[in-house]
């Protein structure tokens, strides 16, 4: 039987039942209700019974850590005592005030690791300066051949390169890495490529300094202003939590090659030609004899 097909006078009766203390299997039993769901919709809006509310066998804890937050008591010692998770005695806490004391013994604890950071900060980044500092001083002087194969692997890592399914044998390189545009532009004067055939454009986000950015690459680059052609601008996207931002950002430089489709196989042969003599070297290095004492 539905519930709306039910005589009124039986839902009353179910929510007298109800507030004189009676449970819903009960009240169901007693008036021959054989859906437990249809009775609970009718008393839905009458109080429980106290007798039916379950009690929390954490209650007495639970008020225990709140007795000790407002005592002054850390989450920690909250935690030890009760012999409860951190986490559990946070949640119970939360809305409570932090204790004066405590954030006193917080801001504390907090002055005194920073300033053992900042001991350790000193000393690594004197670290860093030294071993970056003997890895540069060993490099000593390139010679043009070393030049030549190190502009070769540096463009077949960061340049753009041609694919089976597109024929792309031109030479551009996009960067923001400064040290890589000077040493391409160094490279590409080896490799007899005249000015007049480089072409330079700016690629940065739409929000930031454009003008700025550019002047930045003319100077970097070493080419007048003039050289540039329109910058491309990335959409900004507000959404987007970029870090590259602020006036250290600018964007990345575009340089291209006019003619340059047996340049762009000339690195591709000798990318491949260091590739070939690695691997032999490999090779000879795994097959040598090892001397016996």
């Amino acid at each position: 039987m539905a519930a709306e097909s039910y005589p009124e006078q039986l839902k009353e009766q179910a929510r007298d039942m109800r507030r004189a203390g009676m449970s819903v299997s009960r009240i169901a039993h007693e008036l021959g209700v054989r859906s437990h769901s249809v009775v609970q919709r009718w008393v839905a809006d009458v109080p429980a019974p106290p007798w039916t509310r379950r009690p929390n066998a954490k209650d007495g804890v639970r008020q225990q850590a709140r007795t000790l937050r407002v005592e002054g008591a850390s989450l920690n010692d909250i935690a030890q005592k009760l012999s409860i998770a951190k986490s559990t005695a946070s949640v119970w806490v939360r809305d409570l005030p932090v204790p004066p004391g405590l954030r006193e013994r917080a801001s504390h604890a907090h002055r005194i690791n920073s300033k053992r950071w900042v001991v350790d900060r000193e000393r690594r980044e004197a670290e860093r300066r030294q071993v970056k500092g003997a890895a540069r001083e060993a490099v000593g002087e390139l010679t043009d051949r070393e030049l030549l194969l190190l502009g070769a692997v540096l463009y077949w890592a960061e340049g753009a390169k041609d694919k089976p399914y597109a024929r792309r044998e031109y030479v551009a390189l996009i960067n923001s890495d400064v040290q890589i545009i000077q040493l391409f532009q160094r490279w590409l004067d080896l490799m007899d490529v005249p000015a007049q055939d480089r072409r330079y454009r700016l690629s940065i986000h739409e929000s930031a300094d454009v003008e700025a950015a550019q002047a930045f690459w003319s100077g970097a680059a070493g080419v007048p202003p003039s050289a540039f052609a329109r910058a491309t601008l990335k959409r900004h996207r507000p959404k987007t939590v970029r870090l590259n931002t602020g006036a250290a950002y600018h964007g990345c430089l575009i340089i291209s090659v006019c003619k340059s489709r047996i340049l762009y196989q000339q690195v591709d042969g000798i990318f491949g030609g260091i590739a070939d003599a690695a691997v032999k070297r490999l090779g000879i290095e795994e097959d040598a004899p090892v001397d016996a004492d």
